[in-house]
């Protein structure tokens, strides 16, 4: 099932964000609230497993815990770098925060908490169509993505063929680098990693695609 997550450090205020955005949620949707991870490595494996479309990011993210060194706005920034589509909505107390504020561009809205609250019926059809567009975006990229594998694993993927799968993988996020690899078989080994680990999330976007017709 398509899930929004929320990251908050604080449990309270996770507890209420995820009980205000589950009471506009339709049907097909589900949300997940968890603390921050140590490392912001964590985060796109674990997107991945869980089918997050969509993440609501606190910006003050180590208030209340120890393990947490980071803010929102470095946690946007390590994202963007691995997901440069994936639907970031910052919910926060602290809107005017300098630094969240020069990464305004990265995310798709920076929303105060109680403004959210308030006008949840409003944001929560925008958050759902953000993902919606990511999930038909990543369905057709990854289709593309297995035709161009094909072409390497037959060793027939001409040099423009090798341009556009680079272009879909920075584009889907999938963080293997072509260069890092030594031979064409140690490459269609990783890759068919990753699509063992996608191949879930495809099948629910087909699904729910499907029964929007």
């Amino acid at each position: 099932m398509p899930t929004i997550a929320i990251v908050d450090d604080r449990l309270d205020h996770r507890t209420t964000l995820k009980r205000r955005l589950d009471s506009e949620l339709i049907d097909d949707w589900n949300s997940i609230a968890i603390e921050p991870f140590a490392q912001v490595e964590d985060y796109p494996c674990w997107f991945t497993e869980n089918d997050i479309g969509v993440l609501l990011l606190d910006e003050r993210l180590n208030e209340q815990t120890v393990t947490c060194k980071y803010n929102g706005h470095e946690l946007v920034e390590f994202l963007r770098s691995y997901m440069p589509t994936f639907p970031i909505f910052v919910i926060t107390s602290y809107p005017d925060d300098e630094e969240l504020r020069k990464k305004f561009k990265d995310v798709e809205a920076v929303i105060e908490r109680k403004v959210f609250s308030k006008d949840a019926a409003d944001y929560v059809p925008r958050i759902i169509r953000s993902a919606q567009k990511y999930f038909e975006t990543f369905q057709d990229e990854l289709a593309k993505l297995s035709d161009l594998a094909r072409k390497v694993a037959q060793g027939i993927a001409g040099k423009e063929d090798f341009k556009e799968l680079k272009a879909i993988q920075t584009k889907l996020g999938l963080s293997f680098p072509l260069a890092s690899f030594n031979s064409r078989n140690e490459w269609l080994n990783e890759f068919e990693c990753k699509l063992d680990e996608l191949k879930k999330l495809s099948d629910e976007i087909k699904e729910f695609l499907e029964s929007k017709k």
